[in-house]
């Protein structure tokens, strides 16, 4: 248990100083002041004590992240709450980090590989057109970082893994959830799935369209799969199967083609390797489930026949054209490339000022040259040859479900990095190290009846 000291209480006075200032400085009255001081005071005292609600605190500031919550539509006047809060959660951490984590666990090497990719891609900032634009770029890849160190270091026990898992699917179903009260808001199923067959991009939020939400589903799914094997309880398997078929029906309605076969090659790798007699009975539930949700769902034919013709479409044609001045952007600027975000202003798309390569490479190459990108490359080959070495080594069956479910998961993001921007996505960043910090507490932390959550 944290206990608090003098200079723990000066710091806790200024902070809340400053809190009040800030408030202040937006018009709130008197009494919301004292009120938000004092809820901000309780918020810190329990952080330090349970270092996973500030994490907890970032994933769902996400869904908070709204013009409307504020009571505005004004996105100049927007005050972005995820903002508010990643800027507490690197204040904690840098306090946590000056007091001492657990002793038993050093700076992990993937931290290392971190700092040098932030501090690389950092060089390039000042070579950027639009140094704000970059900058804000480089500010999703420190998230992502900031993420992984917090869950890394605060994740020390089982309950903490499995609360951090709990919240995570609970994340996943919450976005589909939202994607589905969007469609409603289109004027009911009916008149939404006519207008999404007619115009793209409808099922967005303020800060991510439909391909950039189909691209959380990728991950959450194999690992709300996964994680059915982790229990025994049958009403938790039942919550779990309604979250799977949730988030199932939140990718499909996003028609993202990309996001969708990058699951469906995660998921079929995943179930040509784990049927067995065992559990032959789940996974042919879980196929089930998933044509269920595929029948009843009336965006199924407009999705295969967009598969059926992506060879024709425009997108398709622009991003191979794109793709081409990318290459041709890194030859000109090879060491460390043109900076972050900033592509845009190197092609003839004039009407987008940030404009993506849509290919984790060839973006990262553009933008980062051969410096960032190698870096950056490096981080993710190592992550997952650590991830591979912890799922061979395991012994536990039910766990070694899990580890492999979540690795398919991995490998679709991987797949999808390659037709769309996410990893480079500030909210997506910030689900997807975290989980992967959580990947690797679960072999550091031993759980020999993980199998009863």
């Amino acid at each position: 248990m944290f206990n608090f000291h003098l200079n723990d209480i000066i710091f806790l006075l200024i902070f809340e100083f400053l809190l009040i200032t800030i408030f202040a400085l937006f018009g709130f009255s008197i009494l919301v002041i004292v009120l938000l001081a004092l809820f901000s005071l309780i918020i810190i005292y329990f952080s330090f004590n349970y270092p996973l609600l500030p994490l907890g605190m970032l994933l769902f500031s996400i869904f908070l992240d709204l013009p409307e919550i504020l009571g505005t539509t004004d996105k100049g006047s927007f005050i972005s709450i995820l903002s508010i809060v990643f800027v507490y959660v690197i204040i904690f951490l840098a306090i946590k980090s000056l007091q001492g984590w657990n002793a038993n666990h050093r700076f992990p090497k993937i931290g290392l590989l971190w700092l040098t990719f932030l501090f690389i891609s950092a060089l390039t900032i000042p070579n950027a057109i639009n140094q704000t634009l970059a900058l804000s770029v480089w500010r999703n890849f420190f998230a992502g970082f900031i993420c992984f160190i917090l869950a890394y270091y605060s994740l020390q026990k089982e309950k903490d893994i499995k609360i951090l898992l709990t919240l995570l699917i609970i994340w996943g179903t919450t976005l589909a959830l939202i994607e589905l009260i969007t469609l409603f808001q289109l004027g009911g199923i009916r008149t939404g799935i006519i207008r999404i067959f007619f115009q793209k991009n409808l099922i967005e939020t303020s800060w991510g369209k439909s391909n950039y939400l189909a691209a959380f589903h990728v991950l959450m799914i194999p690992i709300a799969i996964g994680t059915l094997f982790l229990t025994s309880s049958k009403k938790i398997k039942l919550l779990l199967l309604s979250g799977i078929g949730i988030m199932l029906t939140g990718i499909i309605i996003t028609l993202s083609r990309g996001a969708i076969l990058s699951l469906a090659i995660g998921l079929l790798i995943f179930m040509l390797k784990v049927i067995d007699k065992k559990y032959i009975l789940s996974v042919i539930f879980a196929i089930f489930s998933f044509i269920i949700v595929l029948l009843i769902n009336p965006l199924t034919y407009v999705l295969f026949e967009r598969l059926l013709i992506f060879e024709k479409s425009i997108s398709y044609f622009s991003r191979i054209h794109f793709f081409e001045k990318v290459w041709d952007i890194f030859l000109n600027n090879p060491i460390l490339g043109v900076g972050l975000g900033n592509l845009g202003y190197y092609t003839t798309y004039s009407d987008y000022q940030q404009l993506s390569a849509h290919n984790i490479i060839l973006g990262l190459l553009g933008e980062t040259g051969i410096l960032g990108s190698l870096t950056f490359f490096t981080l993710i080959v190592y992550s997952i040859i650590i991830i591979l070495r912890n799922y061979k080594s395991e012994s536990n069956g039910n766990l070694k479900i899990f580890k492999f479910a979540s690795l398919c998961g991995l490998l679709g993001v991987l797949i999808h990095s390659m037709m769309e921007p996410n990893l480079e996505g500030y909210q997506f960043s910030i689900i997807f190290w975290t989980f992967i910090a959580l990947y690797l507490k679960l072999d550091l932390i031993k759980i020999p009846k993980l199998g009863e959550m």
